[in-house]
């Protein structure tokens, strides 16, 4: 009943509009039919026998006294092209007082409340009726998301409606350094982020609008106890994880025989605490013991966090309030001190002509006021605290995703920045359309409309130095307001720097081609831990997680098979039941390889961990989540040659070599998104994922509604158990004979 009751009033609004825009356009003909006199400041009827007295000089002064008069007010109908760049530079009232008190562009300020927030019938009468209100969207708000991206344009942001771009600009900042000097800094960041998005929920923005992402990577070439223990702590804290100091115990607890205290070698601990595969221990060399007093290298962290929703906006600094707001003072005393100047020359006689000019004036300003916070209010702004703001170590910028399928380039995205240090990240969002919005712009229009008309009539009847010191103060203020606003500013490459876009690798790529290294002696794993924001993948199972499933069902009932694989990879794993949101857990998981290759399995120099959060349900789909953990890798070793050359029974599929595994896949991630990850390297995960499914098989707190989710995800076809069941039967042959 509400909304019909608005329609009936839009409706009979925008008949009253449409006859005020219609006298709007006969107005400059009004003094040509009024009667002779009646309005002051009309020409009078002159008798011929009074020419001759009168001046040469005097009719033209009358002449530019009444054109000054008429053509004065009717200037302020100019400046289309000001008015919008005002309205997308509106950040609050202050702007929005700023530019009522002394407007230029009227006409345009009436056409773009109605294209943005006008009913479909008077966007019709102005003959916008067929425009997408996105596009009229971009034009007079900040709005960078939804249907609206930023191009790069001769190193400017342009943003553009394109519905298929061949480059989109995303927002990034990056952090590198010493770990023990950053990882507060890195933390803190990651709790904004967190606030950011639980921001975007409140203000009902779908997930899918304006993606923040982040990725942290903490490496250590000689770590102890002690610096495991502290990466372990900043990966628990990035994904929320409830009881840090327990999972850290356990996860401390677990390494200890192959990170001992720095100088010692340490003792191996079990199958589950990360063994060396063949049974070797992952201690120190006998020359790496003895140069043991060495300083080693202190650990290193990168973080980088990359938001799709960028504009022009992002380096120019808005007008400060205070500024604002004392403009729009001085303009609105000025006008007010040319008409009281006016009533005191009229000696304080309240004449038609004055009430006319005074009650317009304010309603141009409570109209224009209105339109503006009106169109303000159209779009949602979120914006993220950044902390390079605060902080010299963090260096903002802009990546282009270029969309080049076929592009063989793995080297990662050129990073792009601006002399202006700091740039802004928000993300402005258009709201629909209402009823309610529809009925307050009809009623704005009207209001400017009406109270332009008798501004104007009061000013025809006014003296003509009011009309010119009027519109004087209003080019005064817009000059002010122009100076005042920061250009954007020009982005440049930065050489020797490349950025993974997709936050799903290093974030910041230094190794562009890895190196195969010898497997025996092996020497001490550094560490490789990285963390990622939460990202729904919304990815079914495959073929070779359906068949890891239902393996891992089975290897719980061997304690024999089940020690063979998490030997084979050290797998560890620890589940969170509270999430960033409802049915999310935050995962932490550790493991150094088993990587099943052509030549048998790959490790890599490094034991590495993963801390993510995600729905249960798509723990179901392990690959692409554990995948992130081996791009970027720069060494790697082979072993297990007994399990290579398609000695595990997978049927008839392909299994890369230890080739194209280092110089391709592990370094596409650029251009391989996490739906191809999973397709393309399933069945090299499959003896990592087998392990993953056990590792939550075997938690030590339970958790059945995470099994249950699992469980309820895998689709096992009769085909794939088959499979699962020869796995198990060759993993029972390498066992050997039980005692």
């Amino acid at each position: 009943m509400d909304g019909e009751l608005l329609l009936r009033a839009s409706r009979a609004l925008h008949r009253c509009v449409s006859q005020v825009l219609l006298l709007l356009l006969l107005l400059p003909l009004l003094p040509l039919l009024v009667a002779p006199g009646s309005v002051q400041g009309a020409p009078a009827t002159i008798h011929r026998r009074h020419v001759q007295q009168i001046s040469l000089i005097e009719p033209g002064t009358d002449a530019w006294a009444e054109a000054l008069s008429g053509v004065g007010p009717l200037i302020l109908l100019v400046g289309e092209r000001s008015i919008k760049q005002l309205l997308r530079n509106a950040r609050g009232f202050h702007n929005a007082f700023s530019l009522a008190a002394a407007p230029l562009g009227l006409l345009s300020m009436v056409t773009s409340v109605i294209r943005l927030c006008g009913p479909q019938r008077l966007r019709a009468f102005i003959g916008y009726e067929l425009e997408a209100r996105v596009a009229a969207a971009v034009e007079m708000t900040r709005v960078n998301c939804g249907g609206v991206h930023a191009e790069m344009v001769d190193g400017y942001l342009v943003r553009s409606t394109a519905a298929d771009p061949s480059g989109q600009a995303i927002a990034v900042s990056k952090l590198e350094g010493d770990f023990d000097a950053l990882a507060a800094e890195a933390e803190m960041q990651i709790r904004a982020c967190a606030s950011f998005e639980r921001k975007k929920s409140l203000a009902r923005i779908p997930s899918d609008i304006a993606p923040f992402r982040w990725c942290l990577q903490m490496t250590a070439s000689a770590p102890d106890r002690k610096v495991a223990g502290s990466m372990i702590e900043t990966l628990v804290r990035a994904v929320g994880i409830q009881h840090v100091d327990d999972a850290t115990r356990r996860f401390q607890t677990t390494l200890a025989g192959s990170y001992g205290e720095q100088g010692d070698g340490g003792s191996r601990g079990s199958a589950l605490a990360g063994a060396a595969p063949n049974g070797r221990e992952e201690g120190l060399t006998s020359e790496e013991s003895s140069n043991s007093h060495r300083t080693p290298p202190s650990p290193q962290l990168t973080f980088l966090c990359s938001l799709e929703a960028v504009s022009e906006f992002a380096t120019s600094s808005p007008v400060a309030g205070v500024l604002a707001t004392f403009l729009g003072i001085a303009s609105f005393s000025s006008v007010l001190c040319l008409q009281i100047i006016a009533l005191w020359q009229k000696k304080w006689h309240f004449s038609a002509g004055w009430i006319l000019m005074f009650v317009g004036y304010a309603g141009i300003v409570v109209s224009v006021s209105a339109g503006v916070v009106l169109i303000r209010s159209s779009c949602i702004c979120v914006e993220l605290k950044n902390r390079s703001a605060n902080n010299a170590e963090w260096v903002d910028g802009v990546v282009i995703s270029v969309k080049n399928t076929d592009s063989m380039d793995t080297a990662g995205s050129s990073f792009m920045t601006s002399p202006k240090r700091a740039q802004i990240f928000e993300a402005v969002w258009k709201k629909d359309l209402t009823a309610r919005q529809s009925f307050l712009a009809t009623t704005i229009v009207m209001l400017l409309v009406a109270s332009f008309v008798s501004h104007y009539l009061g000013l025809r009847s006014s003296r003509w130095w009011i009309s010119v010191g009027e519109l004087f103060i209003c080019l005064i203020s817009a000059f002010a307001r122009s100076i005042t606003k920061d250009r954007q500013e020009r982005f440049t490459v930065v050489p020797g720097l490349k950025i993974d876009k997709r936050c799903t690798s290093t974030g910041v790529i230094r190794m562009q081609k890895s190196e195969k290294m010898n497997p025996s002696p092996r020497t001490t794993r550094g560490l490789d831990f990285r963390s990622y924001a939460r990202l729904s993948n919304d990815l079914s199972p495959v073929s070779a997680e359906q068949i890891a499933w239902h393996a891992a069902t089975l290897c719980v009932e061997d304690g024999r098979v089940l020690s063979k694989v998490m030997e084979l990879t050290g797998m560890l794993v620890t589940v969170s039941k509270q999430g960033q949101e409802a049915g999310d857990r935050a995962v932490l998981v550790s493991f150094f390889g088993g990587i099943l290759v052509d030549e048998g399995l790959l490790f890599p120099g490094a034991r590495m961990a993963v801390a993510f959060s995600s729905p249960i349900g798509e723990l179901a789909a392990p690959t692409p989540l554990l995948a992130r953990a081996i791009m970027r890798q720069p060494q790697w070793m082979v072993e297990n040659p007994e399990m290579g050359g398609g000695a595990v029974p997978l049927g008839n599929v392909y299994i890369f070599s230890v080739n194209s595994m280092m110089d391709w896949w592990t370094v596409s991630e650029d251009r391989n998104d996490l739906g191809d990850l999973q397709r393309n390297l399933q069945w090299p995960f499959v003896l990592v994922n087998l392990a993953f499914f056990i590792a939550l098989l075997t938690l030590p707190e339970t958790d059945p509604e995470l099994v249950a989710a699992v469980a309820a995800a895998q689709k096992v076809t009769g085909n794939e158990k088959e499979v699962a069941e020869d796995v198990v039967a060759f993993l029972k042959l390498l066992c050997g004979p039980s005692d």
